[in-house]
């Protein structure tokens, strides 16, 4: 029945709750969209700034004990000192040695550069401002070039043989007197010998955590080695940790007497020399006793050829120290035994891969069962202490064999928006790829080892294929 007077007052009351009702609960659903909308920039460049973070502590992890490859002394860092250190070294804020920090890495390389030189003359003083060196091979031969390598502001690394390290900034280049000055560091070791003490540029970059509880700042943080501040990579980092892993076996000596100075070769670390050097004894040093043949003094952690160690910190604290017990520049030996494990290279699709046994690696997606053997032939690279073999394009007959340990999928989103035009679409994707565990690294000849039944529990496998169109995904989170 249809009243003249219209709504009583109850009515008109009870009829905008219901509408508010269902006002609020619109806004409520429209709310946090709006929100995720104007928080995804900030997310995307948080994402943004980790992305760049990892991948450049990555570059630099690998490119670590890169030495020289021009002139005398060409080779790996890793027959000089430690080129990987878990504290911090530079020009500013050192920690002092014997330090230990899980969230903090140095790591020291030589980049490509034309910057390789050798020294000329006895060593400097500790406090001297210039150092005499040799014309670089690849500088013209006017007085007025001989060392166009080098320049003002560049960060150079000082070396020699027998574990002696410094680092310094050159303040100014004399090429006519073939001369490096530099003001902002002093020397740590004075007996260094020309022609075999090396001065290249270097990259000596430092990665940690700064933790900052009262102000709620975490940082991944990165010092260049010179007299620059710190420089903050990506916030909101709440953890960082580095693990280090050593050889099991501790330096040996690989051949017999040579020049009266380095009579000896090693499997890694510095060589004995006759005199002795650094405060020892002749055919002594930080990592090999004195004797007619000299002897490891590091201990045997684990079976030749086998994998490699983790160290802990009380190993890399420890002793023994090189270059010797004195060196404001010492470090631990233990830091020496490190990244000679066999590795090779090999190409899948459009890609490279740097692999050891026991690398997990996602390669493009295979439709096979897990625990499907798959063997990559296309390698480009193998190293094996000093069995290096580089292909032509490829190593012939060199095979990597690997087992599927999962099918990992990404979903990924793709947003397009125009304002003021109320477009706006998203489209979704999800990319399939396979996780292979790499089991043997086999040569010409070698057969790879019978696979070894699992003694896990059974799981729920994953599908070998991704779902058929129309069929639904299975819950591997976004």
């Amino acid at each position: 029945m249809r009243r003249d007077q219209g709504f009583s007052l109850i009515e008109l009351l009870v009829a905008m709750t219901v509408m508010l009702s269902v006002t609020a609960a619109v806004f409520s659903l429209m709310n946090p969209a709006q929100g995720s909308f104007a928080t995804q920039p900030e997310v995307s460049d948080m994402q943004q700034r980790l992305r760049v973070g990892a991948d450049s502590l990555y570059k630099d992890l690998v490119m670590a004990g890169n030495g020289a490859y021009q002139g005398s002394m060409s080779g790996s860092l890793m027959y000089m000192f430690a080129p990987v250190m878990p504290f911090r070294q530079g020009s500013l804020n050192d920690d002092p040695p014997g330090t230990f920090k899980s969230d903090t890495i140095t790591l020291v390389y030589v980049p490509p550069t034309f910057a390789q030189t050798s020294l000329s003359t006895k060593s400097p003083s500790l406090n001297s401002v210039e150092i005499g060196v040799n014309p670089e091979p690849n500088c013209p031969p006017n007085k007025s070039d001989q060392l166009c390598g080098f320049s003002e502001g560049m960060v150079v690394l000082m070396y020699d043989d027998s574990g002696n390290f410094d680092l310094f900034t050159i303040t100014n280049v004399q090429d006519n007197a073939l001369h490096l000055q530099h003001n902002l560091d002093k020397l740590s070791y004075t007996a260094y010998e020309p022609w075999t003490t090396k001065i290249v540029q270097a990259n000596y970059f430092e990665y940690y955590l700064k933790t900052d509880n009262v102000n709620g700042v975490y940082q991944l943080m990165f010092y260049d080695g010179s007299g620059s501040p710190d420089v903050p990579i990506a916030d909101n980092v709440v953890g960082l940790k580095f693990d280090y892993y050593g050889d099991p076996q501790p330096p040996t000596i690989k051949g017999g007497a040579g020049i009266s100075t380095n009579p000896w070769q090693t499997t890694y670390g510095p060589s004995p020399k006759t005199p002795g050097v650094n405060g020892f004894a002749d055919n002594e040093n930080c990592v090999f006793a004195s004797g007619p043949t000299p002897t490891p003094k590091l201990p045997t952690l684990g079976a030749a050829n086998g994998a490699l160690v983790q160290l802990t910190a009380a190993q890399l604290t420890g002793g023994p120290w090189c270059p010797n017990a004195a060196n404001v520049n010492r470090f631990d030996a233990d830091l020496l035994s490190r990244d000679r494990t066999m590795y090779a290279v090999f190409e899948d699709g459009s890609r490279q891969y740097r692999v050891s046994e026991g690398d997990l690696v996602t390669v493009d997606y295979r439709d096979a069962e897990k625990g499907t053997r798959l063997e990559f032939n296309r390698v480009l690279l193998y190293q094996n202490g000093d069995d290096t073999r580089i292909g032509q394009p490829l190593v012939e007959g060199v095979r990597i064999v690997a087992e599927v340990v999962d099918h990992p999928s990404t979903k990924l989103f793709i947003q397009k928006f125009r304002r003021r035009k109320n477009y706006r679409r998203l489209k979704g994707h999800r990319q399939w790829s396979t996780k292979v565990q790499v089991r043997s690294i086999l040569l010409p000849g070698m057969e790879a080892p019978a696979a070894q039944p699992s003694t896990t529990p059974p799981t729920e496998q994953t599908p070998a294929s991704p779902p058929a169109e129309g069929q639904s995904e299975p819950s591997r989170g976004a």
